[in-house]
């Protein structure tokens, strides 16, 4: 890949639109609201509150013109310029600090150590209701060298020992503790899989 295909972090201009903060919202934070400008005028607001992450963490522009913001709680959004809610992209477990884009792509990362790639080219801006996207990718790095890599199919990778995060949490009630099962057998992502992405990518305009 060449320096064009690189992630870079996410920008708060697009264009001729540009973000900004704002105080507001139901508990009046200072980043609660997200101001859409266009040639500096506002053209649209964005209002965090508890149902979509309190804050605006981190927000920006994917390469398309997407505006993405990520707040609390796991809460990773994507709007049109417009302000309108697009997709919730479910995956993370708790607030959500960085982003960065190259083209159809998005990475994300947070407090749950989580690094996420989505693919964004689903999304569009004439969808009547905001969608779900799930993960293309997940990426866990723990602090002793040891990682895990993962999708929503089922499949995964992992370092040496790094197949001990990976598992099943099970509920088993009120009367009872939740239990941990760990994967028993390696199932590799397939070189399939991968090649899609890497394929995907240099397709990139």
């Amino acid at each position: 890949m060449g320096k064009a295909d690189r992630f870079k972090t996410i920008s708060k201009k697009w264009k001729g639109y540009s973000l900004e903060l704002a105080e507001g919202g139901r508990s009046n934070y200072e980043d609660a609201v997200l101001l859409v400008k266009k040639k500096g005028k506002v053209i649209a607001k964005i209002v965090k509150d508890s149902t979509n992450g309190h804050h605006h963490y981190v927000f920006g522009f994917a390469d398309n013109g997407l505006i993405v913001s990520g707040g609390a709680n796991g809460q990773l959004w994507v709007y049109s310029l417009k302000g309108k809610p697009l997709a919730f992209l479910s995956a993370h477990l708790g607030s959500v600090w960085s982003l960065a884009t190259s083209g159809r792509w998005l990475v994300s990362g947070g407090d749950d150590q989580r690094i996420i790639l989505w693919d964004l080219s689903s999304i569009k801006n004439s969808s009547k209701e905001a969608k779900i996207l799930h993960p293309f990718l997940i990426f866990f790095p723990a602090v002793n060298g040891e990682w895990a890599l993962w999708n929503e199919k089922g499949e995964y990778t992992a370092s040496k020992n790094g197949y001990q995060f990976l598992g099943w949490h099970v509920n088993r009630g009120k009367d009872k503790g939740a239990k941990w099962i760990p994967v028993k057998l390696k199932r590799t992502l397939s070189a399939e899989y991968l090649n899609k992405f890497i394929k995907k990518h240099q397709e990139t305009p």
